[in-house]
């Protein structure tokens, strides 16, 4: 039916019409998948208790704020509204029975529920991939259900695991190959357009290395991970897809090989010592001729990237014995005699103007041998060079040796 055909099919309707019926109304809204939480608090006695949810939502980031639903007739929620807080714990795929038990009435929920206390002291259920440990904000009235808002005080999550859904009637899991970052954001559209002509690639060479292909994209003076293709039962990293990270060196390296000299310059700033920025500089002319980077097993990136995302990524003492850190183990001047501790390759497609559009970051994979290392790393740059040349891409030519200027 056209526009048209349907504006005039309504026309006579009323403005108010009678309610859906219930079944219906349930049947039609069963299309919406929804996760599944588990709300914990400890009651009044210093017992736990705890209700399965399936209407869980974000609600705000400033202030932060989260929601959801209980029913009036639940006789779970009287036990934890008194206490003014609450924790909740958003179950793992392999979890369907912890919602069951924790969705009956009249049964000891906890029951063989292995859990630690959040900071509020409610319940974090073992294996939940992720927890929020909130205070009782309000509580609104919404037909046969109540609207509990939360002020959010702390939370966590564990790395790798996949949630439970529950859809038209039924529990299941996420289960696609590749997931990428929220377009809303105005600064991302070019790199999430290339990832877009990108992802079969990506998935493609995930299965042929047997581990995970990030991309990320350099935005302003930020590292954001845009997108994400592997075997999901391997894939870590999910979770940071939209994270941003400060270009802090040694984070952007790879970016960094291929950028003008205002830029490079502009980024080492952030490396007081003068024999470091010429060390950086040097590792950046290795990147430039390898056309990848690399870092190895140990202290890495992520630690990196916990330190910026946390409160101490504002300290300067804390960057500069972070950075000397991590510099250890990302693009050492040599691979011998270990390459097996190579942790990630990071593999450039590169833009119009010739500078790195996206960045391919492959980990996850066994190469135990210099032969093994030698065919990730060749797969990782042929499927860098077809997405180049899909985009409409140049990759330059191996750029001539270049003289650090004296700081």
């Amino acid at each position: 039916m056209t526009a048209r055909k349907a504006a005039q099919a309504g026309a006579g309707h009323p403005l108010v019409a009678a309610d859906p019926d219930p079944f219906h109304f349930r049947r039609v809204l069963g299309h919406f998948p929804t996760g599944v939480v588990v709300i914990t608090a400890i009651a009044d006695g210093g017992n736990p208790a705890g209700l399965s949810v399936g209407s869980f939502t974000s609600v705000s980031l400033d202030p932060p704020l989260v929601a959801f639903m209980p029913g009036k007739t639940s006789t779970s929620w009287p036990t934890i509204a008194p206490t003014g807080r609450f924790c909740v714990n958003v179950l793992a795929a392999e979890q369907e029975a912890v919602c069951r038990q924790f969705a009956r009435s009249g049964t000891d929920k906890f029951r063989g529920i292995s859990w630690q206390p959040a900071p509020s002291g409610a319940p974090i259920i073992d294996e939940a991939i992720a927890w929020i440990d909130c205070e009782l904000e309000r509580v609104d009235e919404a037909g046969d259900h109540l609207i509990v808002l939360g002020r959010v005080r702390d939370l966590g999550s564990r790395a790798g695991g996949v949630p439970l859904i529950f859809f038209q009637g039924g529990y299941g899991r996420f289960d696609v190959g590749s997931v990428v970052a929220d377009g809303a954001e105005d600064d991302l559209g070019e790199s999430l357009r290339i990832v877009d002509r990108a992802h079969a690639e990506m998935e493609h060479l995930a299965t042929a290395v047997n581990g995970e292909c990030l991309a990320s994209a350099l935005v302003g003076d930020e590292v954001v991970l845009v997108a994400g293709a592997g075997p999901l039962p391997r894939r870590t990293s999910g979770s940071l897809i939209g994270q941003r990270i400060r270009a802090i060196p040694p984070a952007g390296a790879t970016w960094m090989a291929w950028e003008p000299e205002p830029r490079v310059a502009a980024w080492l700033t952030a490396v007081p010592d003068a024999e470091e920025r010429r060390e950086i500089r040097a590792r950046l002319d290795r990147i430039r001729y390898r056309r990848y980077g690399f870092s190895l097993e140990g202290i890495s990136l992520a630690d990196w990237e916990r330190l910026l995302v946390s409160g101490a990524g504002s300290d300067p003492e804390r960057i500069g014995e972070q950075q000397r850190r991590v510099r250890e183990f990302y693009e050492p001047s040599s691979l011998e005699p270990r390459p097996e501790l190579v942790r990630t390759i990071h593999v450039p497609v590169f833009g119009i103007d010739g500078r790195v559009a996206i960045l391919l970051n492959v980990s996850g994979f066994d190469a135990p041998t210099p032969t093994a290392l030698t065919r990730v790393v060749g797969l990782a740059q042929d499927c860098a060079r077809r997405i180049t040349e899909a985009i409409g891409g140049r990759e330059p030519d191996p750029p001539e040796p270049s003289v650090a200027p004296a700081d």
